[in-house]
């Protein structure tokens, strides 16, 4: 096994490994780095440019870990992408975000690289993206390969427990094996169970740490943390309740990532103390996601017709169209 590190900083980055298992190549995740701008912001592609990628797996829809996969899609057009159901009725939403983002970036701070890709590109690589349950063990080798009679690794994901669709990444070669926890919750949240790593063995563990070497504050928990946020946020309505008599409070959450949960505790909270009729507004594929999520064990599996895949889930043909539809609708000339 060969594993090679492509994040360019050793904090929170463009997170992306690169791993070399029985003669068959994988990237796991495809990040761009928060704090830094342009080119400089992404994985290091350049240290394996040269290498023939089978597969790319994608841990989670945070831009982290997924913001620059059309980007390694140039360097590796031939791989397939892989991830979890949940992620796969995000992962376009999180991308065509990215360059609306960009191209705002690029207009008002005046960045030239930006935007690193394009809507088209986008729509163009969505073919090779497949989504699959959890707990399900997929042959991730390049179709030429098995076809000429060589044996595939495997990958599997298990629900990490972060975010909607996040996941660690089992790989499993014919004599070692590695576990890719990603970024990893192991408490409940309001609307996520936590991780279910509990029967994860591995040879090889690759586990994020961003607050690793970080002791939590004398009795710090989540509960607390909620509570404290939710008092300041009644502080705050009270306060100006006679100065702007009969207006809601808005709080302002980041798509994506823990703004379901804290925007259903807030709801909750607030509601039941101040008898207010406050409104949690929620992106409409994060909410048919976790729609989904609920109702996922009674749908059937779509057949992998895109890449020739067993077990792929090729998406529900009217959320992903809903999908397409809205994000044509918002990109503007």
């Amino acid at each position: 096994m060969r594993i090679t590190n492509l994040n360019p900083d050793s904090d929170i980055g463009a997170s992306a490994w690169f791993v070399e298992i029985d003669g068959h190549r994988l990237l796991m995740d495809a990040g761009v780095h928060p704090k830094r701008e342009g080119r400089a912001s992404l994985a290091l592609y350049s240290l394996v440019q040269n290498e023939e990628l089978d597969t790319i797996a994608i841990s989670h829809c945070h831009h982290d870990h997924v913001g620059s996969l059309p980007v390694a899609l140039r360097h590796f057009p031939r791989a397939h992408v892989m991830m979890s159901e949940l992620s796969y009725f995000l992962v376009e939403r999180v991308l065509h975000n990215s360059v609306n983002v960009m191209t705002r970036q690029r207009d008002e701070a005046g960045i030239k690289e930006y935007p690193l890709f394009t809507h088209d590109e986008v729509d163009d690589i969505e073919p090779q993206f497949q989504g699959f349950k959890y707990n399900r063990v997929i042959d991730w080798a390049a179709f030429r390969k098995t076809r000429a009679g060589l044996a595939s690794p495997t990958l599997e994901f298990f629900d990490a427990g972060h975010a909607l669709g996040s996941a660690g990444v089992m790989v499993r070669g014919q004599k070692e094996t590695l576990f890719y926890t990603g970024d990893v919750c192991f408490h409940d949240q309001t609307i996520l169970k936590a991780a279910r790593f509990q029967d994860v063995r591995a040879d090889v563990l690759l586990m994020e740490t961003t607050r690793g070497n970080r002791a939590l504050p004398p009795g710090f928990s989540r509960e607390t943390e909620i509570e404290r946020l939710t008092q300041a946020i009644e502080r705050a309505l009270e306060r100006d309740a006679g100065a702007y008599p009969g207006n809601p409070g808005v709080v302002v959450v980041v798509d994506g990532g823990g703004a379901p949960a804290a925007s259903t505790d807030l709801y909750w909270r607030t509601r039941a103390r101040l008898h207010r009729d406050l409104r949690s507004g929620i992106s409409s594929d994060a909410s048919a996601a976790s729609e989904s999520a609920a109702a996922r064990g009674a749908q059937p599996d779509r057949a992998g017709a895109r890449a020739g895949r067993e077990d792929a889930t090729d998406g529900w043909p009217n959320l992903c169209d809903h999908r397409r539809h809205d994000e044509r609708e918002y990109r503007g000339p």
